[in-house]
């Protein structure tokens, strides 16, 4: 008399793992790639996409603009998802369907007025929400480009070479006080603006390589700006 009890059970253990392994590969969730909150104009470092739906949460001050422009790592831009001109609308979310390709990147453009905040949530699988907060936990490995400094009350205006297609600035207020900083890129866009009132530091990421024209207006607070390069 033959035995088939063994011979069931790992077939039903193997149904059990496919039957967990497809749920673990399944979108399930919205997941949070990136948040911040500022004002002006801003670009954000490159987000790694595991997702093929995303969406956009945004606030912002009554009457004001917002807009958004989504670039891939190549920076061609995909798409527009938000662009506000003195709205009255002060919160709300906008989402999109485009189908973003597995282990790619992608980078906003924010241009605003007074203050904002953005999150992008990509609606993602356990393993894949899994592999971006691994992402998360090893940021790309960078390179001193340089350092400016200034003192308070001093305005400053210098050129900054950018050599490499991603590099990131971090901008530090030793003091109270107001710093305001504006660069324009190569392109002759803006591409930061923002102001600071507290003692800390602002980190801001550019995606294109070239000579940008910077502008620095502290008035109680001395700075420093370190330009840092992605490394290939």
């Amino acid at each position: 008399m033959k035995h088939t009890f063994p011979r069931t059970l790992c077939l039903l253990a193997l149904l059990v793992f496919a039957a967990v392994a497809s749920a673990q590969n399944t979108p399930t969730r919205w997941f949070t790639c990136g948040s911040w909150t500022t004002d002006g104009t801003f670009q954000t470092p490159l987000l790694l996409c595991r997702g093929v739906r995303w969406r956009i949460n945004y606030r912002c001050l009554r009457r004001d603009i917002l807009k958004i422009e989504m670039y891939d790592e190549n920076n061609v831009r995909l798409s527009t998802p938000l662009s506000l001109k003195d709205s009255d609308i002060t919160q709300g979310t906008t989402s999109g369907s485009i189908e973003l390709p597995k282990m790619k990147f992608v980078w906003f453009r924010i241009e605003g007025g007074r203050a904002w905040t953005m999150n992008f949530e990509q609606y993602v699988s356990e393993v894949d929400a899994w592999e971006l907060m691994q992402a998360s936990k090893n940021p790309v490995a960078m390179a001193r480009g340089g350092i400016w400094s200034g003192n308070a009350g001093v305005e400053r205006e210098f050129t900054m070479p950018v050599n490499a297609e991603h590099s990131r600035i971090l901008v530090h207020a030793f003091q109270k006080g107001h710093l305001r900083i504006d660069i324009t890129g190569p392109d002759g866009r803006l591409a930061y603006t923002g102001a600071s009132l507290e003692p800390g530091t602002i980190e801001a990421w550019f995606h294109k390589s070239g000579t940008y024209q910077v502008r620095v207006s502290p008035m109680d607070t001395a700075w420093t700006l370190q330009l840092d390069h992605a490394s290939k």
